[in-house]
């Protein structure tokens, strides 16, 4: 049975998931449209039907893979006690999984190439500053609920905060495995709690085992 065609946004991502692959195996400069047409199943004929050049590609597949790791963050739930929107958005963007090491590692090379490209340095500060207003927009209301200093600027608060997770995710990049993902996690709820005073979310403890009968 013939396999379903995928339509044409399915294959861009498709193409854009492999050269994200190839990319981290063999770095940007190197990363070649024959191997990323081989690793997406496709010809490299049709790599360029999809992609005008390879700049196209990986300017998409550099969107592709910030937007999932965005898309994580907005999963966050509608409503929640305290700080926990925050923190689950901190969570989501911590370097403890190896996806997200993945994200990290692959964000960074996509910088580095935007230096002294100024069209690409525009499209990273716009995508950077859904993040930053994301980060803003909860401090800020943790601020109106009155769970942050007084004094608190949210705008300063969420640039910090967010230069924090970035120079996280660099240090575990280069380092993989070094840091133990609860000490990540550790390290970023003393920082919001200690200098924006925001109350860690309330962690539930776990059941107490059903003790049996006659012990």
């Amino acid at each position: 049975m013939a396999r379903p065609r995928l339509d044409h946004n399915e294959q861009r991502e498709k193409i854009a998931r492999a050269a994200c692959d190839v990319i981290l195996e063999v770095g940007l400069e190197n990363a070649r449209l024959a191997e990323i047409g081989t690793r997406a199943g496709v010809t490299t004929g049709a790599v360029q039907h999809y992609f005008r050049s390879k700049e196209d590609l990986l300017f998409f597949a550099k969107n592709h893979a910030y937007d999932l790791l965005m898309d994580k963050s907005r999963a966050m739930p509608e409503e929640g006690a305290g700080a926990e929107r925050l923190f689950f958005i901190i969570h989501r963007h911590l370097p403890t999984s190896g996806e997200r090491i993945k994200a990290s590692r692959l964000l960074e090379a996509f910088r580095g190439r935007a230096i002294g490209n100024a069209t690409l340095l525009r499209s990273q500060h716009k995508r950077d500053r859904i993040f930053l207003d994301m980060l803003h927009h909860e401090i800020e209301r943790l601020k109106d609920m009155g769970l942050t200093h007084a004094d608190l600027d949210a705008e300063k608060a969420a640039l910090g905060l967010n230069a924090m997770l970035d120079g996280l995710g660099c240090i575990v990049m280069a380092s993989p495995g070094a840091f133990k993902s609860v000490d990540l996690v550790a390290i970023v709820e003393d920082y919001v709690s200690g200098a924006f005073g925001v109350p860690r979310p309330v962690v539930e403890a776990a059941p107490m085992p059903k003790r049996r009968k006659g012990a």
